[in-house]
């Protein structure tokens, strides 16, 4: 009897202890779980809570080892960038090389002069041709052009020719007549084709004008024309085959300024200075 009295109390005792230390399992195993959910590396499923692999076993409270928390991988995603267009400029230096045991042999790079000079040479041909079938074309259209003045002046000639050869008075003409002889000038021509001059002219009491003559340039002619008073008209026809109509105006001191266009198509004026009388 007093040995179980003596008994009861220890076992209640020894289950009392027991109860504790399963409380105190069961506490620290709560304290352990939730410090796990709050570590970095674990992993929570979808919706926040664990997924049915990862959810931490009762067992695992009681254990002094516990399960690593699942990984997760992320991609990220693929980016493209345009490089921007860039300008390369690659210069070559100058190379030397040796050729069958002689001196070294340069090799220089291209130069912008290897280039440019073909091409300025290339239009400075160009604009000597352009230049050329130019100038052939403006005298195309200054001898068409020129055919047509001829034309007009030769007209104009041929008309004061006639109201010469009716104005003429021949009682006045022992006084008014020019003076006979050679006179000579430097007539001055549109086509720059300035020449010397020398004409042999014979002014005839009835009004009449004949002679012949010389240029520098364009050669021999006979002429024909009329005068009176101090105005004169001829044509000049010359051994190539065209003509020069003149008119002229003889001046107080002798000389005589005559104006002419040819059926070439040239114009120009002289003045004719008498050199020896006949």
């Amino acid at each position: 009897m007093d040995a179980a009295a003596v008994t009861a109390p220890s076992i209640d005792a020894i289950a009392a202890a027991a109860l504790r230390k399963k409380a105190a399992a069961r506490l620290l195993g709560g304290l352990v779980g939730a410090a796990a959910t709050l570590t970095p590396g674990a992993a929570l499923a979808k919706g926040g809570g664990y997924g049915a692999s990862s959810a931490p076993s009762s067992s695992s409270y009681s254990s002094s080892s516990y399960s690593s928390a699942p990984t997760r991988s992320y991609a990220a995603p693929m980016r493209s960038y345009a490089a921007p267009a860039r300008t390369v400029v690659i210069r070559q230096p100058t190379r030397s090389y040796y050729v069958g045991g002689g001196g070294p042999v340069v090799v220089r790079p291209p130069n912008v002069l290897d280039y440019a000079l073909p091409v300025a040479f290339t239009g400075l041909a160009v604009a000597s041709v352009l230049g050329g079938e130019e100038r052939e074309g403006a005298q195309r259209r200054r001898r068409s052009g020129g055919l047509a003045l001829y034309a007009q002046e030769l007209a104009d000639v041929k008309s004061l020719m006639r109201t010469l050869e009716k104005d003429f008075d021949a009682s006045k003409a022992p006084v008014q007549r020019p003076v006979s002889g050679q006179y000579c000038g430097d007539s001055a021509e549109d086509d720059k084709g300035d020449q010397a001059v020398v004409s042999n002219l014979s002014f005839g009491p009835d009004g009449s004008i004949t002679g012949d003559g010389i240029d520098g340039v364009d050669g021999r002619y006979t002429l024909a024309g009329r005068w009176s008073g101090n105005r004169c008209a001829w044509i000049e026809r010359y051994g190539d085959g065209f003509e020069v109509a003149v008119t002229g105006t003889v001046e107080r001191s002798g000389d005589i300024f005559i104006l002419f266009c040819s059926s070439r198509g040239i114009s120009g004026s002289a003045d004719l200075r008498l050199r020896t009388a006949a």
